[in-house]
């Protein structure tokens, strides 16, 4: 991850997933950030899971149809479902119809590519990381980390990051996966709306 690239060739600026999207707009507009709410969604790039980075850097540092194989694997409906699955101690909590729906939209046709050039484009995400976590150290907003602490994507080690950044954050942990909302919505809405109550909003 430390070797991606800040100047990405891309067709449009998508692959800006989840928590990306929330710092571009917090960097682009700084003054208008009352606080931060974080569910998984790392901004180090310690805070990936190293097996998804030995499938996402050959990718990276050179696409072709060897590198994109792997990464093709994230578009099958096994790999949906095993995102929403995997860590979740309450999978009655779950409805198959999250992933269903999910995978209803990826198999579109000609949606693939689409999917590609998004996790293609992820990489400039990565780059960005340095920024953010200087906006982070400087202005320190009012933040709230929800967590599940068995993301097969993102690691503890990105919670770790971000307390070492902003010290006086909020940080709530679940047994729970990538998708805590899921099997924790309930929770987490509390710790949402404690979060706004003490920040005056």
């Amino acid at each position: 991850m430390k070797n991606a690239s800040s100047h990405v060739s891309r067709t449009s600026d998508s692959g800006y997933y989840g928590g990306p999207v929330g710092f571009r707009l917090a960097l682009a507009n700084p003054d208008r950030v009352k606080g931060l709410i974080v569910q998984n969604a790392t901004i180090h790039a310690e805070g990936w899971n190293p097996d998804v980075v030995k499938q996402f850097q050959p990718f990276w540092k050179e696409r072709n149809a060897t590198s994109e194989e792997p990464i093709r694997g994230f578009l099958k409906p096994e790999t949906t479902k095993w995102q929403y699955m995997h860590g979740v101690t309450r999978p009655e909590r779950l409805s198959p119809d999250a992933w269903t729906h999910d995978q209803a939209r990826l198999d579109r046709p000609g949606n693939d590519r689409v999917q590609l050039q998004y996790l293609w484009n992820y990489q400039d995400n990565v780059a960005q990381y340095p920024a953010w976590q200087s906006y982070l150290k400087t202005r320190q907003p009012p933040t709230l980390v929800v967590w599940g602490k068995s993301d097969p994507f993102f690691t503890m080690a990105g919670v770790d990051a971000l307390k070492a950044l902003a010290p006086k954050a909020e940080v709530h942990l679940y047994d729970a996966g990538h998708f805590a909302l899921e099997s924790h919505g309930e929770e987490i809405a509390a710790a949402i709306k404690g979060f706004l109550a003490k920040s005056n909003y």
